[in-house]
C-alpha cells in the first residue's frame, strides 16, 4: 500500500476530524502513534510549541504538514523517507512558536481562490511560511521582514522591480487580494497583455518601479580563501569588517540575500540614486558590536538606535572601471555623509606588508584582511579576486535542536546541536551569554548562526573549538535547508 513502512504521531488542528484523518492514514498501510519516539517515521504538526515537536526535532525526525502528507500519499508514497542524519524536516522553515493553523501557511491549498479578500495571512516580522508549489511536490517559503514579503519561487525572484515592490500569486493567496494591495500602496502593478503560442493574449503582472538593473538582488561579490602562492603586490588590502552585509540598490538597503532592510529614512538620506553601494553595517570590532548591529537590524523598527551604526562602502557594483576607479566613484558620491563613509584601503607591498597588516588588525581585536585584485571587476558572485586572510575559520549553520545544560547553567541551554549547509552536524556552546542560554528551544530552532572554529577535523568534518558567534539575519534559512527538503521530497 501507497504508505506502508511510514510511521506517523501527529499534534495541533487538522482541517479534517482527527478519527477521519488516521482511518486514511492507516487504510494506506501506515502505523500511527500517540507519542514520539524512534520509530516514528514523521511527525504531523500544525503547532511547534508543545512537547512533540521539541522531541522530533532532537531526535532527527522530519516534521511535516497535513497537506504535505496527503501529497505523498497521492503520489503512492513515492517519497523517500530519511534517517535523521539526512534531513531535519520543514521545521527549520518556521522560526516563531506556532504555525499557522490548518488552511493557512503550510497547510495552506494553492488551490484555493487568490483573489480571496478576507485572507488572515499575515506574517510577525521575520516570521516565515511554507505553501506547497503547484505541483504538490514541494514548498515555496513566504518571509516578512519590515513589512516587506518575499517568496523563494521563480516568479518573484526574478522580477527587476525592487523588493519591497514585488509580490506573487503565492503571496496573493496567502495574505488576500486587498491586502497586498494595500500593502504595496502607491507602487503601481501594471498588466500588460502578451500573445501565446496559440494566438490568444494572456495576462502578465509586473510591478512597474525597477530598480535599472544596478544590483542583482540576492547576488553579490563573496570571497575566497587566501593561500600563500598568491602575490601579494597584485593586491589591495583592507581590513575585514565584522558586520552586517549591506547592499544599496539606488533606493534601498538589502541584506545579502537580497531581502529590503528596515533602515529609517534619516540614515539613508542624501545616498546616491544613479549608483550602486557594497558595504557593511559596522558598529565596531568584536562579538558584542557584531550583535548589537545585528539586533538592531533585525528590529522592525529600529529608529534612533541606526545612529550607532556605520555603512561603510567597499565597493560600487554598477560603477565603471576596475576596483580603483569604483572605489574613487563611490567616495565622491557619498562624501560628508552622515552615516556611511569609504572603507580604508592600501596598495599590498608584499608578503611582509600583508602579514604585518594582520598582525596590526589582530592587535586591535579585529577579524582579518580582505585582499581585492588590483583593477578587478565586480563579480555577483564568488571570486577569487576577492580574497579573505583570517586568525580563525568561521562558517554558518542552522540550529536544529538543543542539549540541556548542566551545574549553573542546569534548567537552561548548555550547547545548540547546529548543522552546516553539508549536513555536518556538531555541538556548540561556547559563546552563548546567559541570555542566550535562557531562551526557549524554539527560539534558537530555525535560527542561522555564524561558528567561528580552528579547523575541521579531517575525518569527521567537525569543526575544532567551536564557538558562537551570533546570528545571522542576511541569509535565507531556505540556504540550508533546500537541500534536506530535497532529501524528503525527491
Amino acid at each position: 500500500m501507497a504508505l506502508n513502512g511510514y510511521v506517523f504521531c501527529i499534534t495541533g488542528e487538522l482541517s479534517m476530524r482527527r478519527e477521519e484523518f488516521l482511518s486514511i492514514l492507516e487504510n494506506a498501510g501506515a502505523e500511527t502513534k500517540s507519542s514520539i519516539s524512534s520509530k516514528v517515521t514523521h511527525l504531523i504538526c500544525s503547532d511547534t510549541s508543545n512537547q512533540k515537536y521539541a522531541k522530533a526535532i532532537s531526535l532527527g525526525i522530519p516534521i511535516i504538514s497535513e497537506l504535505a502528507t496527503m501529497a505523498i500519499l497521492s503520489s503512492g508514497g513515492a517519497q523517500k523517507k530519511r534517517s535523521s542524519e539526512q534531513a531535519m524536516g520543514y521545521a527549520a522553515e518556521v522560526s516563531n512558536k506556532k504555525m499557522p493553523p490548518a488552511g493557512v501557511g503550510v497547510l495552506f491549498d494553492m488551490t484555493a481562490d487568490s483573489n480571496n479578500n478576507n485572507s488572515s495571512g499575515n506574517l510577525a516580522d521575520g516570521e516565515t511560511v511554507q505553501v506547497p508549489n503547484s505541483k504538490g511536490n514541494g514548498f515555496y517559503t513566504i518571509k516578512n521582514v519590515g513589512g516587506t514579503y518575499s517568496c523563494s519561487c521563480p516568479a518573484w525572484k526574478n522580477q527587476k522591480s525592487p523588493i519591497n515592490a514585488r509580490t506573487c500569486k503565492r503571496i496573493k493567496a496567502f495574505r488576500g487580494e486587498q491586502a497586498e494591495q494595500q500593502r504595496l500602496g502607491s507602487v503601481p502593478v501594471t498588466t500588460t497583455a502578451s500573445k501565446s503560442k496559440a494566438g490568444k493574449s494572456k495576462a502578465a503582472t509586473t510591478a512597474a518601479p525597477k530598480s535599472g538593473g544596478l544590483v542583482q538582488p540576492g547576488k553579490c561579490m563573496l570571497a575566497q580563501t587566501w593561500s600563500d602562492n598568491r602575490n601579494a603586490s597584485d593586491y589591495i588590502l583592507s581590513e575585514k569588517l565584522d558586520g552586517v552585509r549591506a547592499i544599496w540598490d539606488g533606493t534601498q538597503l538589502l541584506t545579502r540575500s537580497g531581502i529590503a532592510m528596515d533602515a529609517p529614512a534619516y540614515f539613508i538620506q542624501g545616498l546616491p540614486t544613479n549608483m550602486s553601494l557594497d558595504g557593511e553595517l559596522f558598529a565596531g570590532r568584536g562579538v558584542e558590536n557584531f550583535n548589537l548591529a545585528s539586533g538592531i537590524i533585525r528590529s522592525s523598527n529600529g529608529g534612533d538606535k541606526w545612529r550607532a551604526l556605520a555603512y561603510v562602502v567597499f565597493d560600487a557594483p554598477s560603477a565603471p572601471g576596475g576596483f580603483e576607479q569604483r572605489l574613487a566613484t563611490a567616495n565622491n558620491a557619498i562624501l560628508g555623509h552622515q552615516f556611511a563613509k569609504i572603507h580604508q584601503h592600501a596598495v599590498c607591498r608584499d608578503e611582509e606588508h600583508l602579514q604585518q597588516e594582520l598582525a596590526r588588525v589582530k592587535e586591535m581585536g579585529g577579524e582579518g584582511i580582505m585582499m581585492r585584485k588590483k583593477n578587478s571587476a565586480y563579480k555577483f558572485s564568488r571570486s577569487v579576486d576577492l580574497l579573505k586572510v583570517k586568525f580563525f575559520e568561521d562558517d554558518e549553520a542552522i540550529v536544529v535542536g538543543v542539549e540541556g545544560g548542566k551545574g549553573k547553567y542546569e534548567g537552561h541551554i548548555g550547547k545548540l546541536v547546529c548543522r552546516f549547509r553539508n549536513g555536518t552536524e556538531f555541538l556548540a556552546g561556547t559563546g552563548l551569554k546567559d541570555a542566550d542560554r535562557a531562551q526557549s528551544s524554539a527560539y534558537w530552532i530555525g535560527k542561522v548562526v555564524t561558528v567561528q572554529y580552528q579547523d575541521l577535523f579531517e575525518k569527521t568534518g567537525k569543526p575544532r573549538c567551536p564557538s558562537i558567534k551570533g546570528i545571522r539575519t542576511d541569509l535565507d534559512v531556505l540556504d540550508f535547508s533546500s537541500a534536506i527538503m530535497h532529501a524528503l521530497l525527491d
